[in-house]
């Protein structure tokens, strides 16, 4: 998979309610930047077009295409659906807003095991759905999942084709990469 092309659309999931936080964990700062801004810098660099799944129109300010729930109230996977729903391409890297510590040669590892047929899924050892590769054609298992009232993200590889990736070739610093900031004490820890 080439990087920078119109081949892969970046998903950024900054939909949630933040309610551990006590404001948009977007906005929230982390060494200075908004937490988005991570997510967004990692992607740029292996896609041109970026979905931001969000209903906080302040996120429009960071230049890219917004996207509301098309079903609310169904969490990252009525986010995931609703961006992948928009996308012309194939490849969708999903990232959510709140891991400013991932990094580069972990998006890397991923593509390079996505054969296009299978969600490429990092274990770290339990499975992350949230920093994943999803096909296009999960898209339609996404929406029956999410008409029948079944909103966690592992649901969908009950009903699609998945390739696991190791992330402890990264030794213990993969740890950090896939830590999520969810409440202010959080912010302490890097």
């Amino acid at each position: 998979m080439k990087k920078g092309t119109d081949e892969i659309t970046g998903i950024i999931l900054a939909g949630g309610k933040s309610t551990r936080m006590g404001n948009d964990k977007a906005l929230t700062l982390y060494k200075g930047e908004p937490m988005i801004s991570y997510s967004i810098k990692l992607l740029q660099p292996f896609c041109n077009r970026i979905l931001i799944s969000t209903t906080n129109s302040r996120h429009k300010e960071f230049g890219f295409e917004t996207i509301e729930d098309l079903y609310p109230d169904t969490g990252p996977m009525g986010g995931l659906f609703s961006c992948m729903a928009q996308s012309r391409t194939q490849a969708n890297i999903c990232l959510p807003c709140d891991v400013p510590e991932m990094r580069p040669e972990i998006i890397e590892r991923l593509f390079g095991v996505y054969d296009g047929t299978s969600c490429i899924i990092p274990l770290t050892p339990k499975a992350e759905p949230l920093i994943a590769i999803y096909p296009r054609e999960t898209t339609p298992v996404m929406l029956k999942l999410i008409q029948s009232g079944k909103y966690k993200m592992t649901s969908i590889f009950e009903n699609f084709p998945v390739t696991y990736v190791d992330m402890h070739m990264f030794n213990s610093n993969h740890k950090s990469a896939f830590a999520n900031i969810n409440k202010p004490d959080d912010l302490l820890i890097k």
